[in-house]
C-alpha cells in the first residue's frame, strides 16, 4: 500500500464518518456534503503534510530557575 492509497483510505473513511455525523445533527442536502468535502480534503492534505521536527525546551525547576 502507498502513500497515495493510504491517503485515499483515509480520506474516504473521515468523509463517510464525517457524512453521518452531519446527517445525524440534522445539518440537510448540501451542507452535509460540504462538510464531508471539506474533511475529506483536509484528512488528505493531512497525510502529505511534513511532520514537525520536535523542539526540546530547556528544563527548568518549579520556580523557574536554570
Amino acid at each position: 500500500m502507498t502513500l497515495e492509497d493510504f491517503a485515499q483510505t483515509m480520506a474516504a473513511r473521515a468523509y463517510f464518518k464525517e457524512l453521518t455525523s452531519a446527517r445525524a445533527l440534522g445539518y440537510v442536502g448540501a451542507d452535509a456534503y460540504y462538510r464531508a468535502f471539506r474533511v475529506l480534503d483536509e484528512t488528505y492534505a493531512a497525510v502529505f503534510k511534513p511532520e514537525m521536527p520536535y523542539v526540546w525546551q530547556v528544563p527548568r525547576t518549579v520556580t523557574g530557575k536554570r
